[in-house]
């Protein structure tokens, strides 16, 4: 990188897809700082009204969401604003850290939080209209998490992959969290490992 990045916890990060695109937000801030990958240079600052705790980045970095509580704030990388979505809370609780941030649909049309740390809510960008979801986001398809084809996760006291054509078994001694790469979903990767899967042929 020509420009070192280096973040503290009280910053919040996001990133397109490509991985060529990274988002900051200094919590209970407005700005959010827009950085080129790899070389590391900001090339623009977006200013949001909402001085937020969680970001989020479409996929293709064309919006940017900005959440405080109930709150979603989301406006184009050139910061026109696009839409303000749900309702101010005043339980002035923190969120943890391990609260997951916005997340956009694949297509960029929706905009979904988790808000209170219970169920997740989606709003559609063009209308405002707002859906809940019980339980894990993924259960919807636009924002479902990308899965190796032919393999199934059973994670519990450990994580074991099964190849469906083969049958054969991989267990690992680690309670998982795994997130695929959207690219090559064979790639997966926890807090304790990165594998790639591949079957015996």
């Amino acid at each position: 990188m020509e420009e070192p990045l280096g973040f503290p916890h009280w910053y919040t990060l996001a990133y397109d897809r490509e991985g060529s695109r990274l988002a900051a937000l200094r919590q209970e801030e407005t700005t959010v700082a827009l950085h080129e990958l790899p070389h590391g240079r900001c090339i623009r600052t977006v200013a949001f009204e909402l001085a937020g705790w969680a970001l989020g980045m479409a996929e293709d970095a064309s919006l940017l969401a900005v959440q405080q509580g109930g709150q979603i704030e989301v406006r184009t990388e050139d910061g026109a604003m696009v839409r303000r979505c749900g309702q101010a809370t005043t339980s002035g609780r923190r969120p943890r850290f391990s609260e997951p941030a916005p997340r956009f649909s694949r297509d960029g049309r929706r905009v979904a939080a988790r808000v209170g740390g219970k169920d997740w809510r989606i709003w559609t960008l063009a209308s405002g209209e707002e859906e809940r979801v019980e339980g894990r986001l993924e259960k919807v398809a636009d924002f479902a998490a990308p899965e190796p084809a032919d393999w199934a996760l059973e994670a519990g006291t450990m994580s074991v992959f099964t190849h469906g054509p083969s049958g054969t078994k991989i267990a690992l001694p680690v309670i998982g969290g795994w997130v695929c790469n959207p690219a090559d979903p064979r790639i997966a990767v926890c807090d304790e490992l990165l594998v790639e899967l591949r079957a015996g042929g």
